[in-house]
């Protein structure tokens, strides 16, 4: 009752009085914690439907990104068997193949170049 408003502290003169004083003011207390409690609540279905937003969001990038990356591998491949010379240009040294004999393989397969070689190429490792 110390940090109670005077309103609640007049009129007290007996215990009876000080038991009422004391209820209402606890009323009081409770309602405005309600009040505060309802505010909170809305804010956090408010955060969480924009937290939705975003996961829904960043989920459609990640499909389209998926679907980039596929059309990147068909270009890339088609480019490969065409014997497009734009590859060597855009990708350097690294993809020129080495002719010392010493890398050569008795398999008929062709090699797998680093590039196009995993299903996550150009996305960040988890």
């Amino acid at each position: 009752m110390q940090s109670a408003p005077d309103e609640f502290k007049s009129d007290i003169g007996t215990p009876h009085k000080l038991m009422l004083a004391r209820l209402r003011y606890e009323i009081k207390q409770r309602d405005m914690l309600m009040e505060v409690k309802a505010t909170a609540k809305a804010r956090r279905d408010e955060l969480r439907l924009a937290k939705r937003k975003r996961i829904e969001r960043l989920e459609k990038i990640d499909g389209h990104l998926q679907g980039f990356i596929k059309s990147v591998k068909l270009l890339d491949r088609s480019l490969a068997a065409n014997g497009s010379g734009a590859q060597d240009e855009t990708m350097g040294d690294e993809s020129k193949p080495r002719h010392d004999g010493a890398d050569e393989r008795k398999d008929t397969k062709p090699s797998r170049s680093s590039r196009g070689s995993s299903s996550r190429v150009g996305t960040p490792r988890a």
